[in-house]
């Protein structure tokens, strides 16, 4: 079974349950803490991948951390996880997880890119556009990438919107190239 496939099984599992147990808001919060460790912290999950370290080292890393953070649907979770030595798989389970949250509330992801860091107020109309656009409310995350040189990326679930810079500085090469 490829690891996406593992990734979603897992994700729709934890969601049902958590569903099931009405524990479903603090299920997500914990998901979205965990989601976010795994993006910023990449010694935890270098330890999760690690085969040299042994499970039970895992678990008690996992307790340690944990136990007293999340709730116990997410920390029964975590323990089968580990005992079905998946933890490499947290990361994605935790995307997923996420994403089918998203769809179930009808919420959509968005990510905008840019060359700097942009102020309050652009962020805020740049999400009630991409609302007004997809009518969905949409959660709206920043990054910088100074690559860009100017301009944004916009990404929402699997479209993209490339109004930076670089994409346009590209297809100007691209072009003088052609006409050679």
């Amino acid at each position: 079974m490829n690891d996406s496939k593992i990734s979603v099984r897992y994700a729709k599992a934890l969601f049902s349950l958590a569903l099931e147990k009405s524990v479903l808001p603090a299920v997500h919060a914990d998901m979205e803490m965990l989601y976010l460790t795994t993006r910023t912290l990449p010694a935890f999950v270098q330890i999760l991948e690690s085969p040299v370290v042994k499970g039970s080292e895992k678990r008690v890393l996992i307790q340690n951390v944990f136990e007293k953070q999340v709730n116990p649907v997410t920390m029964s979770f975590l323990n089968l996880l580990l005992t079905n030595k998946r933890e490499m798989y947290l990361e994605n389970i935790t995307r997923n997880f996420l994403s089918v949250y998203r769809q179930q509330s009808g919420k959509k992801a968005a990510v905008l890119s840019s060359a700097v860091a942009l102020d309050q107020a652009t962020i805020v109309k740049m999400t009630q556009a991409v609302a007004a656009r997809f009518n969905a409310v949409i959660e709206m995350t920043t990054e910088i990438n100074p690559s860009l040189i100017g301009g944004f990326v916009l990404q929402v679930e699997d479209q993209i919107l490339d109004a930076s810079v670089s994409s346009r500085l590209k297809q100007l090469r691209q072009e003088l190239v052609k006409s050679n």
